[in-house]
């Protein structure tokens, strides 16, 4: 092989490696602009370090999202309302029965009853969509479904949504 060809191909190859290292000289500009005169290994571990922290914080908050998401099962989630007239005599509906409750149904009906002279206000426990003790009216029992038809719904989108 003649000489100038031996001279051709070194400069050909120190072209090339001399591209490649302004290329990598670029790329290290971009990684530690900003930075003090650090060297490469000290600011990925200051990154490392950082990317822990995160995950930690992230850790903690998943595990306090689960305490809300099973403190928040006990609230008053479903409300069921029923307007009814229990006196022929009265005009207008304004008795009610309202049903509050929780993830589980459970929870309480209240019944206002009103007359011409007074209003009575009645509370009932409600366990797992039952009643606790005694019996229901008519428009009870039409609030407490009201509040589970909530549930039934929520979980249908829930399962459409999956």
């Amino acid at each position: 092989m003649p000489v100038w060809g031996v001279i051709f191909l070194l400069l050909l190859w120190n072209g090339i490696i001399t591209f490649l290292l302004i290329r990598w000289h670029r790329q290290h500009q971009v990684l530690v602009r900003g930075t003090e005169k650090k060297r490469v290994e000290e600011i990925l571990g200051e990154i490392l370090r950082e990317i822990q922290k995160q995950e930690k914080k992230e850790k903690e908050l998943e595990e306090e999202i689960k305490k809300l998401f099973l403190q928040g099962e006990f609230h008053f989630q479903k409300l069921g309302l029923v307007k009814f007239n229990p006196f022929a005599e009265m005009g207008g509906s304004q008795s009610f029965s309202l049903a509050l409750l929780d993830q589980r149904g459970s929870g309480m009906v209240i019944t206002g009853l009103h007359g011409r002279d007074l209003t009575r206000l009645y509370v009932k426990k409600v366990k797992e969509g039952k009643p606790e003790e005694g019996e229901l009216s008519r428009e009870e029992e039409m609030a407490i479904k009201q509040c589970l038809k909530q549930r039934k719904r929520k979980e249908n989108n829930e399962d459409r949504n999956n």
